[in-house]
């Protein structure tokens, strides 16, 4: 492959994006951010879930009353 063909096929991949590639380069710097630090990543995945039971179970008790 030539770089003229990978230049070609990288504009056309974007210009048939379903969303703004500016979206897809903040989640992809957010990934590599993330990768570098697998720690701070786990701590975040950690707390992210606990979140996630939270709100869980306050929908839990207002389903309850």
């Amino acid at each position: 492959m030539t770089d003229n063909s990978i230049r070609k096929m990288i504009t056309h991949t974007i210009d048939t994006l379903p969303v703004p590639w500016e979206q897809l380069w903040v989640i992809f710097r957010r990934v590599i951010q993330l990768m570098r630090d697998p720690q701070k990543a786990i701590e975040e995945k950690t707390e992210n879930q606990n979140e996630s039971k939270k709100v869980i179970e306050e929908e839990n008790e207002r389903r309850r009353k």
